[in-house]
């Protein structure tokens, strides 16, 4: 049941993204439409079987009979209505754009720091800042090359390690010392302090085990 909650809260995210329409017809996507399964798809915008990417920004949501009939193993590019499409992401290719002089502000920022509190700041600042600009720019990417290389596949972090990249260097400027751990660390935490029996399971069914392990 869960599974089927965060399906339908990933395609509205994407539907808002989209400014409400499909990416590869133009046409607008009725609310009352986006959650009919065989009317409305979630689908990789590079197909998961060549990038092995199930990341949000690797998601569009379409119209179920361009996805099936149409666009199938493609990437965009190799459609033949690409340039229509590359009309509809350019506000995305624009964001992109003003988010790397964002990045670029607060870099300078962080050069011309006189005290340890406002380097510490500008760094949070221009991560915060990077982290929205891979999202971004990965989307804008995933509609733009020509082909997948074994490079691009390399290059494309799921979201949890896109998080980790990020939540390291801006914990880095508030606490002296910060380290990665790995899963089967958290795990035994978990039945250390109490939170899960020794014999029990990780229950996965909620985005809130995700809390469960920060804490």
């Amino acid at each position: 049941k869960e599974l089927y909650y965060n399906k339908y809260i990933k395609k509205y995210l994407l539907w808002k993204e989209q400014e409400y329409r499909c990416i590869y017809t133009g046409n607008i996507i009725k609310l009352s439409d986006l959650f009919e399964e065989n009317k409305i798809d979630i689908e990789h915008t590079i197909p998961r079987s060549i990038s092995f990417d199930d990341s949000l920004s690797n998601l569009t949501v379409c119209y179920a009979s361009f996805n099936r009939n149409v666009k199938k193993k493609q990437i965009p590019s190799q459609l033949t209505n690409h340039a229509e499409i590359l009309q509809r992401i350019k506000p995305w290719i624009e964001k992109v754009e003003h988010l790397e002089e964002r990045i670029n502000h607060w870099k300078e920022e962080s050069k011309k720091a006189t005290t340890k509190d406002r380097k510490d700041e500008c760094i949070r600042q221009r991560h915060l800042w990077e982290m929205e600009y891979e999202y971004w720019k990965k989307k804008v990417d995933a509609f733009t090359i020509k082909e997948v290389s074994e490079g691009f596949r390399n290059n494309q972090l799921n979201d949890t390690r896109t998080i980790t990249k990020y939540a390291y260097h801006y914990l880095k400027t508030v606490f002296n010392k910060v380290d990665v751990q790995k899963g089967k660390i958290t795990a035994e935490f978990r039945k250390i302090v109490g939170v899960q029996s020794v014999d029990e399971k990780k229950d996965r069914s909620k985005h809130s085990h995700h809390a469960i392990d920060a804490t």
